[in-house]
């Protein structure tokens, strides 16, 4: 409190003893000689006016807009379905959807995106007419990233409900109808995926189109995506198509997001999980956040503060990074009407002190109190401060790779170049949004960022050119998911009229470079409809130009199952305008900052862990088997010498317990290896599988099985 109302009216022992030195009391009495200093202070800040007021201690309209804590359910099960569409019923969803507290209607993705309810809405069609007005409206999506699908830590119950084909007759198969139509419901972002809604047929009149079948339906979403996902289908005896959700790539592949409530740390030493406390991205609200600060900090107060990342847009603007502009102190969430020193009341409120009062008392010119003080020996300033890491937007991987992936998008979508298969065909025209995943799904859905994630070292991506490659036949990986590229694109044994040879690799080999072979041929129709054309490097992701602009060759699509297949080609213009700036470098500053903030640093220096044994050596061109075994426990050790440029190698040992993420269709779409129809002349036999002739290799149990993915995943991943 205030010190002015008692000076001079009560004494203190300083103005005592000052006193008794004035009145040249002998020192022997006054005991002056005994004190061998004197401390004075004073608490300049906040000021005190503004001290102990809830304004100075709390931000009062903070609002973490990621995360809100779960729903808390009633304990009961999702038995009492009728149809698909009661999925969406306000009842069911209010007894079995522990996100609805994060979902929110109108949600657009980051790539701009307006999601419709008709794409996630199952929709139970009993007639032929087209009538989407029961399901039509704005989408809904989860304000976290990583929330699944509405009902995924229930959909394994949705197993004992019962939904037959054929008419929906008890005669009929069971079909998994209600697992499928909530997996597309709605979810976060980074786990939703590229198809539609399910659509129940079962009740349309029998001679009519898709009558008595279960399917999904297309989507024109555009979103950045932590995982790769497929429609699965069935074929039953009777004709139908019905929906087969539990097959690799289907609603298995987005499991419920569960890290919050099982959290758990490994000793290393012991190996053994420790689990720890639920930990969430955020408390219930910020009043909860700030509950046990506001016990030990009661006289301070929030401190404001520079955001570059809030400002990066004026610094480009301005070409000049030390150009200076009012608003760059701010304080996100202090209160409605003062955010930034832009106001002039802000700067007063939270980064002014009140002036020292009374220590020119002390020191003042000529005065009996210098006599008495003599000159200070020592002047400081001190401060004290509670710290407790408040996240913001952006804080996350989760939450910040969003917001890159949506610079990334409006620093190039207006820029890119469509065609389709006859020029400027349907694929390619401007209602289908759609078109732009053929630039994103290389970067950023899932693509290499979140496939790197994922893998937990920087990974390439492979991607197919127009003029290099061909469309990818889509025949049979809708019902087959892990039927690769070649099922059904060549016609086996018709060389002459564009198919292959019977068990024979396009070229006769896997290496595109073998001997005096720099690439292959794509001219040859077999093997530009074989192979990826081009892989786009990890560091692709700082200039994404050098491999999407038009200086070279339009990018394909991947995807190969006929729902989510685009038969379009596009490139970025380079002769436009384009400013790309902030988004490069907000890339830069991701990927520099991540490692060092996210991980504990290493004993021995540094916080990626280091590798010592030897490596690999390479077998010539001509040899097909890849590289030669090596020790993986024995240190390397390499001599060197003065004045001599030498290149780093980055070796990689994968042990039987390394396991960063066990599904690799997460990755990306199945390969040649996991295709139908490759079998040698004719027959049964399985060649080995390091020769340029064989047939789909032996595999092992799911999810190595025969290699399908590995394009995608981390070369780590099958051994």
């Amino acid at each position: 409190g205030s010190k002015k109302h008692i000076s001079g009216k009560i004494k203190t022992p300083y103005e005592v003893i000052k006193g008794h030195y004035l009145s040249e009391v002998p020192r022997s009495i006054t005991g002056v000689d005994k004190i061998k200093g004197f401390v004075y202070s004073e608490q300049i800040y906040p000021k005190e006016i503004h001290t102990f007021l809830s304004g100075t201690r709390t931000r009062q309209v903070f609002k973490f807009t990621a995360w809100e804590p779960d729903y808390l359910r009633p304990t009961t099960t999702v038995s009492s379905l009728s149809n698909v569409a009661s999925l969406y019923d306000g009842s069911t969803i209010k007894t079995n959807v522990k996100t609805q507290s994060r979902l929110k209607t109108e949600f657009t993705t980051s790539q701009g995106y307006a999601l419709r309810s008709e794409e996630q809405t199952p929709w139970y069609r009993f007639e032929d007419t087209i009538n989407l007005s029961g399901i039509s409206g704005a989408g809904t999506g989860s304000i976290w990233p990583m929330d699944t699908f509405m009902y995924a830590d229930r959909v394994d119950e949705m197993l004992t409900v019962t939904a037959f084909a054929s008419g929906g007759t008890t005669a009929g198969e069971n079909i998994h109808l209600y697992p499928a139509a909530a997996g597309q419901m709605a979810s976060g972002e980074l786990m939703s995926c590229n198809y539609g809604n399910v659509i129940d047929g079962r009740g349309i009149p029998a001679a009519i189109a898709n009558s008595g079948s279960t399917y999904y339906n297309t989507s024109s979403i555009v979103a950045a995506q932590y995982i790769y996902s497929v429609p699965n289908h069935k074929r039953l005896t009777d004709g139908t198509t019905q929906i087969d959700p539990y097959r690799p790539g289907g609603i298995a592949t987005r499991p419920d997001w569960t890290a919050g409530l099982e959290r758990k740390l490994v000793e290393p030493a012991l190996g053994e999980p420790i689990y720890t406390q639920n930990r969430f991205p955020f408390y219930k609200n910020y009043e909860s956040f700030v509950e046990d600060i506001r016990l030990i900090s009661k006289e301070n107060t929030i401190i404001p503060e520079f955001r570059i990342s809030e400002h990066m847009t004026s610094y480009i603007n301005r070409s000049n990074m030390l150009a200076s502009f009012s608003g760059t102190i701010s304080l996100t969430g202090a209160s409605d009407h003062l955010t930034s020193s832009g106001q002039p009341e802000f700067m007063t409120r939270y980064s002014t002190t009140d002036f020292v009062e009374y220590l020119d008392t002390f020191m003042g010119y000529k005065t009996k109190d210098l006599q008495f003080n003599k000159a200070p020996k020592q002047f400081t300033m001190t401060s004290e401060a509670a710290v407790k890491l408040l996240p913001y937007d952006g804080f996350y991987p989760q939450t910040r790779t969003i917001e890159i992936a949506a610079l990334f998008s409006q620093s190039y979508s207006s820029y890119v170049s469509y065609s389709g298969p006859d020029g400027d065909g349907e694929t390619g025209h401007a209602s289908r949004p759609e078109r732009f995943r053929t630039i994103l799904d290389p970067y950023y859905s899932p693509g290499i960022l979140y496939n790197s994630i994922k893998s937990g070292i920087a990974v390439d991506h492979p991607v197919r050119r127009a003029g290099q490659t061909l469309p990818w036949n889509v025949t049979g990986s809708d019902y087959d998911p892990l039927q690769g590229t070649l099922t059904g694109s060549w016609t086996v044994g018709m060389v002459g009229g564009g198919g292959i040879e019977p068990g024979q690799i396009p070229g006769s080999r896997r290496r595109r470079e073998t001997g005096a072979e720099t690439d292959f041929d794509f001219s040859a129709e077999a093997r530009a409809g074989f192979f990826w054309s081009d892989r786009i490097p990890f560091e692709s992701l700082l200039k994404p130009l050098d491999d999407i602009s038009d200086l070279k060759s339009p990018l394909m699509p991947n995807d190969i199952n006929s729902n989510m297949a685009m038969f379009v080609s596009a490139s970025v213009l380079s002769s436009g305008s384009i400013k790309d700036v902030l988004y490069r470098s907000a890339i830069s500053n991701f990927l520099a900052a991540t490692p060092s903030f996210f991980l504990s640093e290493k004993p021995e220096g540094g916080h990626m862990t280091k590798i010592v044994a030897e490596l690999p050596r390479k077998s010539p061109n001509t040899n097909p088997e890849g590289n030669q075994p090596a020790s993986s426990t024995e240190p390397r050790t390499v001599s060197v010498n003065s004045g001599v440029a030498y290149m780093m190698e980055i070796g990689m040992r994968k042990t039987d317990q390394f396991n960063m993420y066990s599904n690799p269709y997460a990755f990306g779409p199945p390969t040649a290896t996991g295709s139908a129809d490759w079998y040698p002349n004719g027959t049964t036999t399985i060649p080995a599988t390091t020769s340029s002739v064989g047939t789909v290799p032996e595999g092992k149990d799911w999810p190595l099985h025969r290699g399908e993915f590995a394009p995608f995943t981390p070369p780590y991943y099958y051994g």
